[in-house]
């Protein structure tokens, strides 16, 4: 979409700092801000430290000592108010240049390692302040009606541009990731956003469109599904039923991925089963048995199950554990075993047990209570290992 621009430095007096890459972008960029008015500061990757003219220094990518005296050389000690940092050195990395692996260090030397270097420097250097930091890329972020190849390089700037939102917001770092060619069109695009001042923090330009980060729900039709060796699998996306292990009649369990109350669960039962460990995409939903409750047990139809970070190093191979996936439920009772006085089926429970990231759990009463009525079943699944570790810890352990 069109934006806006204004001008920032009418009102206040500094120059903007700008890392400068080899392909002109920062050139193009800094006359252009210069026609408005503003100074520019450029950093210049060399093999050392070097002053080559009173707005342009040359430094080692990945030298904190290198950038701090940046930053104090051309800031601090001249009282010069930086306006904003830009980093286009990983702009220099193509999508479809080699990447052997000479050239990816080279691309994190002047990626991620000078970005680190950079934002120590600027935190540790007494005086010296910014209001943004601006890190771009190009072609690091898949966006797009067709998608190009992408600068896998660079990938984990954006990684880095998150945390050090979370971490030092005052920062405002801002990710820019920018198409492959057309460098004019790229430095109009991205004077823009700088002169901005928007709220987003994450934006991509790809043939003049503006495309921002959005977390938004997303429907089975809109990715596809396809049948491939007796499992479903869902396009773009690592989890599936195996359907392998299943003699009953062939039903389409594709509904059950995204709704956990659909009504295909209870004539076919799956669970969330670890098929190859070490990887997110190694886990599979397999038909599964329901158990009947015995003396003291009730069976649960799951509605949510919490999602710990047992579970997560269990997927990932970091601990041994041969327990299922899943140690806390919130579900309706649909059966009851013998003894079972306080509760009855239809009542809307918590629970503690294990494997819960199944269709139907069975476990002892001693593990379950009831669900407030003002809490949803998402909700409710959160519950109990957080309270029981802290309850744990204050009353046992630390008494």
């Amino acid at each position: 979409r069109v934006v806006e621009s204004r001008s920032v430095g009418t009102s206040e007096k500094g120059s903007w700092l700008i890392l400068r890459d080899h392909n002109g972008l920062a050139q193009r960029l800094a006359e252009e801000l210069q026609a408005r008015g503003e100074e520019t500061v450029f950093a210049s990757i060399a093999e050392t430290y070097q002053v080559l003219d009173a707005s342009h220094y040359g430094l080692a990518p990945t030298s904190r000592a290198d950038f701090s005296r940046l930053l104090q050389e051309a800031f601090s000690a001249q009282q010069r108010t930086c306006l904003g940092v830009i980093d286009l050195w990983p702009c220099d990395d193509m999508p479809l240049a080699e990447n052997d692996f000479a050239h990816v260090l080279a691309a994190q030397d002047r990626g991620a390692r000078s970005a680190l270097a950079l934002l120590q420097a600027m935190l540790s250097t007494r005086d010296f302040h910014t209001r943004n930091v601006w890190i771009v890329t190009r072609s690091a972020q898949p966006c797009g009606e067709a998608p190009a190849p992408l600068a896998f390089a660079q990938a984990p700037l954006w990684g880095m541009g998150r945390s050090l939102a979370l971490e030092h917001p005052e920062l405002q770092c801002v990710r820019v990731d920018l198409g492959p060619y057309d460098d004019a069109g790229n430095v109009q695009l991205l004077l823009h956003e700088i002169l901005l001042q928007g709220e987003e923090d994450q934006i991509a330009y790809r043939g003049g469109v503006r495309y921002v980060a959005r977390l938004a729900r997303l429907k089975i039709e809109d990715r596809g599904s396809r049948m491939e060796n007796g499992e479903w699998r869902i396009e773009g996306g690592g989890l599936k039923i195996d359907d392998r292990a299943s003699t009953a009649t062939s039903i389409d369990p594709r509904p059950s991925i995204l709704d956990p109350q659909s009504s295909i669960l209870d004539a076919k039962p799956v669970q969330l089963e670890i098929i190859k460990s070490g990887t997110l995409e190694g886990l599979a939903l397999r038909p599964t048995t329901r158990r009947a409750p015995a003396r003291n047990e009730i069976e649960i139809r799951v509605r949510a199950t919490g999602l710990n970070f047992r579970d997560v190093l269990n997927v990932l191979g970091m601990r041994e554990d041969s327990d299922p996936l899943g140690g806390e439920v919130s579900g309706v009772i649909v059966r009851v075993g013998e003894n079972v006085r306080d509760y009855k089926i239809g009542d809307e429970v918590i629970a503690v047990t294990v494997g819960g990231f199944s269709s139907y759990v069975t476990t002892d009463i001693t593990l379950v209570v009831t669900k407030p009525q003002t809490m949803s079943f998402a909700e409710a699944a959160t519950i109990p290992l957080a309270f029981l570790t802290a309850h744990y810890a204050l009353h046992v352990v630390g008494k």
